[in-house]
């Protein structure tokens, strides 16, 4: 891939799966990857705003909702602007913020990864991954109002909506590279 290339963001709601099919898309397109989440409690932890943690929940509650999307911008932008372009994860919240977005639409191939709720609740039940409710109750419980709220702001930025959930992994990616296909011919030219 040419160095001019755009980075690809896999974006969706939680449990969709970006952060288990980054790494194979970024392999199959030979690039790198990068989870936001992690990032983000990375440079936490290195910044001591947290004590050593693995863990996003912990960073998010530690942190509050603002300061969270404050650091998830930051780490957005140096991703997108970083050279040769990244396969990136980011986390359900990342079109939660105008300028988050705008990284999104104009510096990157955003690919909405689409599940039913069934699925992604099903997915959050045997995850034992933190998710923190973003509205005071229960994180699978507020998947509906989560879904409601970002899919505008998933659409706004998205230049390709898969509908996923029912494929395995490797499936799964299999669909993302052939999708971008043409996104990635496009860029090289």
């Amino acid at each position: 891939m040419p160095e001019a290339t755009l980075p690809i963001a896999l974006i969706g709601l939680r449990a969709v799966g970006k952060s288990t099919l980054v790494a194979g898309v970024a392999r199959r397109l030979g690039r790198a990857a990068l989870d936001t989440d992690a990032e983000i409690v990375r440079l936490a932890v290195d910044r001591g705003l947290v004590p050593g943690t693995s863990d996003t929940g912990a960073v998010f509650r530690a942190l509050g909702q603002e300061a969270f999307r404050d650091l998830e911008g930051e780490v957005l932008a140096d991703a997108c602007a970083r050279r040769p372009a990244l396969v990136i994860a980011t986390g359900g919240g990342a079109v939660e913020r105008e300028a988050a977005r705008a990284i999104l639409r104009h510096q990157a191939v955003a690919v909405w990864l689409d599940a039913p709720i069934e699925v992604l609740a099903q997915r959050m039940r045997v995850d034992a991954t933190d998710r923190p409710a973003l509205f005071g109750g229960d994180p699978i419980a507020e998947l509906p109002q989560l879904a409601a709220r970002r899919a505008t702001w998933f659409a706004e930025v998205s230049r390709l909506r898969l509908r996923v959930g029912k494929l395995d992994p490797e499936s799964t990616v299999r669909a993302i590279v052939e999708a971008l296909e043409p996104y990635l011919a496009r860029d090289s030219n």
